[in-house]
């Protein structure tokens, strides 16, 4: 579904998007700092070799590697669990298997707010919390 929504709301350029007026694409054209040609666009290349040697890539690779691992033995292993060991019954484990799930939806909403609020205080950095959180 979601491929549908970019297929119809995403296009290449201001100039040929369909739902923004002309002004708003003037603006953004006229606004843009640097616009790369057709051609200038093909000659840039993407530095693999640099990608794939650079630490804080792997860093992430391996990082979203972990995270990604993790969430999937949650996700395929917890219902499981709590009708093997915990002894849930299979319709109440449903709900209780996506409790985790949903905690974590709205304490990232919380904590978003409440960084948010922290930086505009002036409490913290948004470069600290970026660290921190990230």
């Amino acid at each position: 579904m979601w491929s549908f929504l970019v297929l119809v709301l995403v296009s290449d350029s201001p100039k040929t998007h369909k739902f923004i007026s002309k002004n708003e694409a003037e603006f953004i054209i006229e606004n843009t700092k640097k616009e790369i040609s057709a051609k200038e666009y093909q000659k840039m290349k993407t530095p693999w070799k640099k990608i794939f040697t650079s630490k804080v890539c792997w860093a992430t690779f391996i990082a979203h590697l972990c995270n990604n691992w993790g969430n999937y033995l949650y996700l395929t292993q917890l219902p499981s669990f709590m009708k093997d060991v915990l002894k849930f019954d299979i319709k109440s484990n449903g709900l209780m298997s996506a409790l985790p799930y949903v905690a974590c939806a709205f304490s990232t909403g919380i904590l978003a707010i409440i960084s948010e609020k922290l930086i505009n205080l002036g409490y913290v950095k948004k470069q600290m919390l970026d660290e921190i959180l990230i």
